[in-house]
């Protein structure tokens, strides 16, 4: 079993524009309360069946992030797999808060098509499913990031302008904490 973490840096574009599907709140709102993987990655790593990495790589990202200012711009998150065996310090250190659904290749390769496509898009038939968005702005259940996923491939299919990327998945998003 392979386990993904990565430190991310919450967008911070301001507030260029209201977004369409959610008029209520501006882009930096929408940033503040988005909690899945979509940011700057600044730091990722994957564990195969290597628990005390995990630590490792928590007290690095601790170590990291000490001298600054507004933590709270950064969030560290483990990515699971919906069929994955959560790893204990993960279960007592973390909070679970969703399902998110895109594409990590690496820290530079990451899309959330929740945040893109439901947040800040405009394909009508994808929006529709922000309603079924937790708190975080993630899928409170697998069932229903799978039904955005069946979705998502019938517009593709149909040759809408969705994003399909190879290894777009979905994944259990659980916070860590980074600070001292």
């Amino acid at each position: 079993m392979i386990y993904k973490l990565i430190l991310l840096k919450k967008y911070n574009w301001g507030d260029p524009l209201k977004t369409k599907p959610l008029s209520k709140l501006s882009t930096k709102e929408i940033i503040d309360h988005y909690e899945g993987f979509e940011g700057e990655g600044i730091f990722y790593e994957s564990f195969e069946n290597n628990y005390s990495k995990i630590n490792e790589f928590i007290y690095l990202c601790k170590e990291l992030l000490k001298n600054t200012k507004n933590q709270d711009n950064y969030r560290l998150l483990y990515l699971g797999k919906p069929n994955d065996v959560i790893p204990d310090i993960v279960k007592k250190q973390g909070v679970k808060l969703g399902y998110d659904y895109g594409g990590l290749a690496d820290e530079y390769g990451i899309y959330s098509s929740v945040f893109q496509e439901i947040l800040l898009g405009n394909v009508p038939e994808l929006v529709t499913f922000k309603d079924l968005l937790n708190a975080n702005f993630l899928f409170s259940t697998f069932g229903d990031a799978n039904e955005y996923v069946k979705m998502h491939y019938k517009l593709t299919e149909q040759e809408k302008d969705v994003e399909m990327e190879d290894g777009m998945e979905i994944y259990e998003i659980w916070k860590l904490p980074i600070s001292n």
